[in-house]
């Protein structure tokens, strides 16, 4: 046979099983879409437990959250998944069975400290527990107030915390709100108790550097000065300290040989 003939007649064989086998895999593909449930090979399952837990793992798997909805028997196991898959509460609110549904928002509320999911809980033991637990974590009382159970009301309002827990949980509050308060409020903290582990809390860069500085001025403490990130402001720390407890050997941990000297002279003519 003819070369030229014989490798046009392989070219034509591979383009041809090449198609079929493409067309073999989208058609696989199009019956394992979680989306169809009449061509699933779940659908082939008898008992409606097994095909219905089938289509949870493809859930599972895919997360798609088209399937959920068509299920009866595990609709709420299906919305879990997707839930705390997706880390996302709002696929509780789908969930049919009470005690399911407000346990849901319970774990969101705990996990993402946003207590304000209590709220949904429509079971009243359920809504009670987690708002003591958002009391007792954010040391905020408020809670308690919104708790109806008499007895666990009383146990809400015999909670006591120290002087440090309140003041933590007054700057976490103000967390919720946004802007520099709560980084105001750390940097309070840090400083009154001269500890700058505080300041870690911090979101905002410029005031967590800040709050470094405040501490170690407080507690004459160099050593502090070293965390933070921005020179001119660690090399502020420094010469502030030095100045301070008259100290010309920290001068040597400014930045530049100009820094250094501006440093001693400042020191040397310090009052």
């Amino acid at each position: 046979m003819n070369s030229k003939i014989l490798i046009g007649l392989l070219i034509i064989l591979v383009v041809f099983f090449g198609c079929a086998e493409k067309t073999s895999s989208n058609a696989k593909a199009q019956s394992n879409t979680p989306g169809n449930l009449t061509n699933n090979s779940c659908d082939s399952i008898d008992t409606i437990n097994s095909k219905e837990e089938c289509w949870v793992n493809i859930v599972r798997e895919t997360m798609d959250d088209s399937v959920c909805s068509k299920l009866t028997v595990m609709k709420d196991d299906c919305y879990d998944v997707l839930a705390f898959g997706k880390n996302d509460s709002k696929y509780c609110g789908f969930m049919v069975t009470p005690d399911r549904l407000s346990l849901c928002y319970f774990a969101f509320a705990e996990s993402e400290s946003n207590y304000s999911l209590c709220d949904k809980a429509t079971v009243e033991n359920i809504r009670d527990e987690c708002y003591y637990q958002a009391a007792s974590n954010t040391q905020d009382k408020s809670y308690c107030s919104k708790i109806l159970n008499q007895f666990t009301k009383q146990n809400c309002d015999s909670l006591t915390f120290s002087e440090i827990e309140a003041e933590m949980a007054q700057c976490k509050g103000m967390e919720s709100y946004g802007g520099s308060a709560p980084d105001v409020c750390w940097t309070g903290i840090a400083e009154k108790y001269e500890d700058a582990s505080y300041c870690e809390n911090a979101k905002i860069s410029e005031y967590k550097q800040v709050c470094l500085v405040t501490v170690a001025l407080k507690k004459e403490d160099a050593l502090i000065c070293a965390q933070i990130t921005d020179t001119i402001t660690k090399d502020n720390c420094y010469l502030q300290i030095a100045i301070k407890i008259k100290d010309l050997d920290l001068c040597d941990n400014m930045s530049g040989s100009d820094e250094i000297s501006l440093c001693e002279f400042a020191v040397s003519n310090a009052q």
